[in-house]
């Protein structure tokens, strides 16, 4: 969370103004990871299915840096494993201007839709991005985020974009990976 803190403040005020959160669905309840396993983020070890909420929260562990690189160390941290929407409320009560990335995959996409549309502070304030070739289509998306009881005005008032990096494509399209020139690519989005 500290590092969360910084980038959103920073040390005399200079933070900016957008932070991608990665969620995930523990027991329910949505919080701030990354992989389904806590290898690598906290002190955890083994997937997150054999956590249980009656055992203490895992602290988070950061990466060591030496220089300008990363090293293979890690670190461990005071800062527990911390709720999603506690972490949000923090972010948007440190930065008003804060717009915040959830990064949504498979159904969590559609739960992180269900849950921002719940939570009218968070409408002018979240982005939730999806990763498009997990759903057949539009409609199927729209379903899902159904499934998961979402406001009434969740198309309206919840920003979603899709996340589209140079692999997605030919998955979109149905073609092979080596069908599409990436260079071209690369120099029609620059």
């Amino acid at each position: 969370m500290e590092a969360l803190r910084r980038a959103v403040v920073g040390e005399k005020g200079e933070g900016g103004n957008a932070v991608e959160l990665d969620p995930l669905w523990i027991d329910g309840e949505p919080y701030v990871m990354h992989d389904l396993t806590g290898v690598r983020q906290t002190l955890f070890q083994g997937p997150w299915s054999e956590w249980t909420p009656d055992q203490p929260m895992p602290k988070y562990i950061q990466r060591d840096v030496k220089g300008d690189n990363f090293t293979e160390k890690y670190i461990p941290t005071n800062y527990p494993v911390i709720l999603l929407i506690k972490c949000m409320w923090e972010l948007l009560s440190l930065n008003s201007a804060v717009t915040i990335f959830l990064d949504g995959r498979n159904e969590d996409a559609a739960k992180l839709v269900a849950l921002v549309s719940t939570l009218p502070a968070f409408h002018n304030h979240a982005l939730v991005q999806l990763y498009p070739y997990t759903f057949r289509n539009g409609a199927d998306f729209v379903n899902f985020v159904n499934d998961f009881n979402p406001a009434d005005s969740w198309k309206t008032t919840v920003a979603v974009a899709p996340v589209l990096n140079p692999e997605t494509l030919p998955i979109l399209a149905k073609v092979g990976p080596n069908s599409l020139d990436y260079t071209a690519l690369y120099i029609a989005g620059g």
